[in-house]
């Protein structure tokens, strides 16, 4: 049993007993869902489909024919086979890949979708279940960036919930548990090969594996971003720039150097996608003596403040999961009871 005896102000703090809970839409009632895709079938107001667009680096061409919805989730392919782009769409686009300077044949197509500009998203919780094919050479995506017709305002530009690249610089297979995440702050106009990132591989070993399904996820807001991996943190950036409207892109790719993998066609599988925003309240500042925490209000205040007074006595029950967020303060004040099976969440971030 803990006894906070004095004032203590909280920036950001979780009080746990064993190990960093999640603080996901699952658990934190001050999240409500903004829009979501179980992918009964192919939603064109939510997704446009990637088409010629072929990554830097690689021999490979993202088409519409490899994005299908079946049983009930998203599928995109990956094949071996050989694709040239049609004349009006050589040096159409994407200038700094080869085969569209050239129109010499692409050896590989992928998959990919993108959210449409009515699905940007700023700020925000977002989430998917997937499944991943085990193979060399892929490169499967779930990441964002800068939204269609957003105006650009200077700050980092994408997000990578993460990466996966399934091979080493000889072709050989990675380590199913090895996830990348980064932010990429490119220069605007867009040159890759200038790009400022916060690069992060997350080793999830022993007994993670991405070709099982699991739940993907990201907290967004202006002060942090925190992966998540099956509810449960893996990695917390401060200070990471991404400020404007993102869409949402998931892509079935192909690593570089091109590994000829015998393993193709594969497809990685989505089950669904969800996105959350805080339920906000503000301009509103709770100051209470003692607090009823089973009618707790579960909308971001500005300033909580709980137990300010000397007879002011608060504590919570085993089992309790208590979610306090707000703008400018939460402060715990005096004879306040955490015990053991309890668990406190305290967050500070600016209304968004």
């Amino acid at each position: 049993m803990k006894t906070i005896q004095q004032t203590i102000k909280f920036l950001v703090a979780i009080l746990f007993a064993q190990t960093v809970t999640a603080q996901t839409p699952a658990t934190d009632p001050h999240w409500q869902l903004v829009w979501e895709d179980n992918f009964v079938f192919f939603d064109g107001n939510k997704w446009n489909k990637e088409h010629l667009v072929g990554p830097a680096g690689t021999s490979l061409v993202f088409i519409d024919n490899n994005v299908s919805v079946s049983n009930g989730n998203l599928e995109l392919g990956l094949k071996l086979e050989n694709y040239s782009c049609p004349p009006w769409a050589i040096n159409a686009n994407y200038f700094f890949v080869n085969q569209y300077l050239t129109g010499l044949p692409y050896t590989h197509t992928g998959g990919a979708v993108k959210a449409t500009p009515l699905f940007n998203v700023q700020y925000g919780f977002i989430e998917a279940r997937m499944k991943i094919p085990y193979t060399s050479g892929i490169f499967p995506a779930f990441w964002t960036f800068t939204g269609d017709g957003v105006v650009i305002s200077g700050g980092a530009e994408e997000i990578d919930i993460f990466e996966i690249i399934a091979s080493d610089e000889n072709g050989n297979i990675d380590e199913p548990y090895i996830l990348h995440t980064n932010i990429h702050d490119f220069p605007f106009p867009i040159d890759l090969s200038s790009d400022d990132f916060s690069a992060l591989a997350i080793d999830l070993s022993p007994n993670f594996n991405y070709s099982d399904w699991h739940v993907y996820a990201i907290e967004w807001n202006p002060n942090r971003i925190t992966w998540y991996v099956d509810g449960l943190i893996t990695r917390i950036l401060f200070n990471h720039n991404v400020v404007d409207p993102q869409k949402i892109i998931i892509n079935h790719g192909l690593a570089s150097p091109v590994p000829l993998s015998s393993n193709l066609p594969t497809k990685m599988l989505v089950d669904y996608l969800k996105v959350y925003e805080p339920i906000n309240d503000c301009n509103t500042s709770l100051n209470v003596c003692n607090y009823n925490f089973s009618n707790h209000d579960n909308r971001v205040k500005k300033q909580i403040i709980i137990g300010k007074f000397p007879l002011c006595f608060n504590t919570l029950q085993p089992g309790d999961n208590v979610h306090l967020r707000a703008t400018d303060e939460v402060q715990i004040n005096r004879n306040f009871v955490v015990p053991i099976g309890a668990e406190l969440f305290i967050n500070v971030d600016p209304c968004h």
